[in-house]
C-alpha cells in the first residue's frame, strides 16, 4: 500500500503539482542570490533569548581517501579563529555574555550534514546580535585554518577518538560495511584514524573547506525574541558577499547495492556489556520532493502505527516469566540519504541468541500473516492522536530548540514543518480512515525477502558460544515454514470489573487533616484520604 501509494504519486503528476502540507506561516523563508536558503521565526517564550544555526548539506561522505575524519576537524577549526575573529575570540567573547563553549556553543557532524550552533544568545543589545550574525557569516565560508591552529588541534581530537572508541562505537563501526558494502558509507570512520589526525597534510583540510563551505549548501535559522525584519536585512546585508564557485563541485550519489541472499555480520568485542540482534530491510527512500506531502507524512503515519502496535506485542512478552528476550522493537531508520530499513531490534541475555532471533522473528511472521485486530489498531490510534494533542496543548510554551528542530529537517530532508494544530488536524483525518483492514494491507508486504542485513553484536568472551551465520539464517527459514496462530482477538467491550458485586467496608471514623484534607478510617484498618 506505501509503496503503492508513492509510486502513484510520483507517476500520475509532476512534483511541483502534489499539494504540499501547509508550512507554519509564522516561519520567514528566503533565498539570497549566492543560493544560501534562511529560516526565521519570533518566539518570545524565552525572554531576551535567541537561538542561531548554521547547517551545512555537507558531512563525511563527502571527504576524499585523504580526507578521513577531516569534516569533523574542520568543525573543531570553527572555534578555533575566523576571518573576523581570530584565534579564540569567538569563544572568549560569547562566554562573556553567559554563551558557555561546549553548552550553549557547539557543533556537530554526520556522515551527510554538519551544524554550527549558538543557543540562548541573549537578544537585549543589539551588539551581540550582530556578532551572533558575523559568527555564522565566517562559519559560513571563513574558517581561517591557520596551519600553528590545525596543528594544535590534532591532539585534542586524538583524545576524543580515545574517549569515544568504547566497545559500542567499535562494534557500530564493524557492522557499517556490512549496510552499505563497498561504498564511502561503509569505508568512512567519521572522526577519522591515529595516523591519519597526526599526519594529515594542511592542504587537504583547506581543500574540503573550500570545496564544500559554500552558502549554495547551507541554510541560516534563527529563532527566538528577535525582530525578523531586522535579522532578514542582517542577513542580506552581511551574506550575500559569500562566493560561490563558477563550477560548485556536485556531491556524489551513491547506491547501496541490493543483495538476494542476507548479509550476516557476527560482531563480537571482549568489552561490550550486552547481547543483540538488528534485522533490517533496506529500501529506497521516498524522493525528497515528495517528503513535504501528504503521501510522505501518511507513510510515516502508518509505520508509527505499525511499530506501536509491535511495541505492545513485544513489551507483553517480556513481561511475562521466562522471557526469551528482555527487549524488542520494529521501527524505520534512515541508513543515509539514499537508503533507510525497517530494522527490528531484539535484546537478550547472553548465550540466548537463537532463542531471542526466534522469538522476534516469529512475532514478526505473525504480523505478516495474521496482520492485527481492530482493538490494537484502536489503541495505536489513540496513543499517537493524544501525542499530538499534548503537542497542541504545549505550542504556547515551546522553547526556541522546540521550533528550530522542524526547520532543521525541512533543510536536510524537506519535510514540513507546521503548527501543532494542522499535524494534529492531518493525524486525525489519516487515522479515520485506518482501520484494521487497511493497516494489515501495509504489513503483508512491508517486509520483503531481499535486501536483508542481520547483524549480532555481543561479548567476545571464554565459555560464551556467539551464533553462526548458518544459526540466524536458520531461523528465517525455520519461521517462514513454521505453523502458527494468530493472536486472540480481544474484547474491548467488557468492563474491568462489577462494581455492583463490591461490597465495600464500613467507616470506623472521620476526621480533617492538615490542609482541609478528610481521612476516613475503614472496618479493617485501611485509611482513605
Amino acid at each position: 500500500v506505501i509503496a503503492l501509494l508513492v509510486a502513484f504519486a510520483v507517476t500520475a503528476q509532476p512534483a511541483q503539482q502534489i499539494p504540499v502540507i501547509p508550512a507554519d506561516k509564522a516561519v520567514r523563508v528566503g533565498t539570497l542570490p549566492n543560493g544560501m536558503r534562511y529560516y526565521l521565526r519570533h518566539n518570545d517564550k524565552q525572554k531576551n533569548l535567541a537561538d542561531f544555526y548554521i547547517s551545512h548539506d555537507v558531512g563525511a561522505i563527502q571527504e576524499e581517501d585523504d580526507q578521513q575524519g577531516l569534516a569533523h576537524f574542520l568543525e573543531h577549526m570553527a572555534f578555533n579563529g575566523t576571518k573576523n575573529l581570530p584565534g579564540k575570540m569567538l569563544i572568549e567573547y560569547l562566554e562573556t555574555v553567559g554563551v558557555k563553549f561546549g553548552t550553549n556553543l557547539n557543533a556537530g557532524t554526520s556522515w551527510d550534514y554538519t551544524q554550527y550552533l549558538l543557543k540562548d544568545v541573549p537578544t537585549i543589545r543589539p551588539g551581540i546580535v550582530d556578532t551572533a550574525m558575523l559568527i555564522l557569516h565566517d562559519w559560513s565560508h571563513f574558517i581561517a585554518l591557520q596551519p600553528k591552529e590545525i596543528d594544535a588541534e590534532r591532539g585534542v581530537i586524538i583524545e576524543e577518538k580515545r574517549s569515544r572508541d568504547g566497545a559500542d562505537w567499535r562494534m557500530y563501526m564493524a557492522s557499517r560495511p556490512y549496510i552499505y558494502g563497498d561504498v564511502p558509507y561503509g569505508k568512512r570512520t567519521l572522526i577519522g584514524g591515529y595516523d591519519q589526525l597526526a599526519n594529515f597534510e594542511h592542504q587537504s583540510l583547506i581543500d574540503f573547506h573550500t570545496k564544500w563551505y559554500r552558502p549554495d549548501n547551507q541554510a541560516v535559522i534563527v529563532v527566538g525574541d528577535i525582530d525578523v525584519d531586522a535579522i532578514e536585512a542582517k542577513i542580506k546585508a552581511m551574506f550575500s558577499d559569500i562566493p560561490v564557485p563558477a563550477v560548485p563541485a556536485q556531491k556524489p550519489v551513491y547506491k547501496i547495492a541490493d543483495n538476494v541472499e542476507p548479509i550476516v555480520g557476527i560482531i563480537t568485542d571482549p568489552e561490550a556489556q550486552n547481547s543483540r540482534i538488528d534485522i533490517l530491510w533496506k529500501h529506497d527512500p521516498i524522493p525528497v520532493q515528495f517528503q513535504n506531502t501528504d503521501v510522505a507524512y501518511m507513510n510515516d503515519l502508518l509505520l508509527s502505527l505499525i511499530s506501536n502496535i509491535m511495541d505492545e506485542r513485544f513489551n507483553d512478552i517480556a513481561a511475562a516469566p521466562n522471557a526469551p528476550f528482555f527487549a524488542a522493537g520494529l521501527f524505520t531508520r534512515d541508513l543515509c540519504n539514499v537508503c533507510e530499513a525497517y530494522n527490528a531490534a531484539v535484546l537478550f541475555k547472553d548465550g540466548a541468541s537463537v532463542e531471542a532471533f526466534t522469538a522476534l522473528m516469529t512475532e514478526i511472521e505473525k504480523m505478516k500473516r495474521f496482520g492485527f485486530n481492530d482493538g490494537e489498531v484502536q489503541r495505536a490510534k489513540d496513543n499517537i492522536i493524544s501525542a499530538y494533542e499534548k503537542a497542541v496543548e504545549a505550542a504556547p510554551t515551546r522553547k526556541n530548540s522546540e521550533l528550530v528542530r522542524p526547520l532543521l529537517y525541512n533543510f536536510f530532508e524537506n519535510e514540513a514543518y507546521m503548527t501543532p494544530e494542522t499535524e494534529l488536524q492531518i493525524v486525525q483525518a489519516i487515522c479515520a480512515q485506518i482501520n484494521a483492514q487497511v493497516l494489515n494491507q501495509v504489513v503483508a508486504q512491508l517486509l520483503p525477502s531481499e535486501n536483508i542485513i542481520i547483524t549480532y553484536q555481543g561479548p567476545e568472551k571464554e565459555g560464551l558460544a556467539n551464533p553462526t551465520e548458518a544459526e540466524l539464517t536458520g531461523v528465517l527459514a525455520a519461521v517462514s515454514e513454521a505453523e502458527l496462530q494468530a493472536n486472540a482477538e480481544e474484547n474491548l467491550n467488557e468492563p474491568f470489573l462489577d462494581a455492583d458485586a463490591l461490597k465495600g467496608s464500613a467507616v470506623k471514623g472521620t476526621k480533617e487533616t492538615a490542609f482541609g484534607a478528610t481521612e476516613w478510617t475503614l472496618k479493617n484498618g485501611v485509611k482513605v484520604v
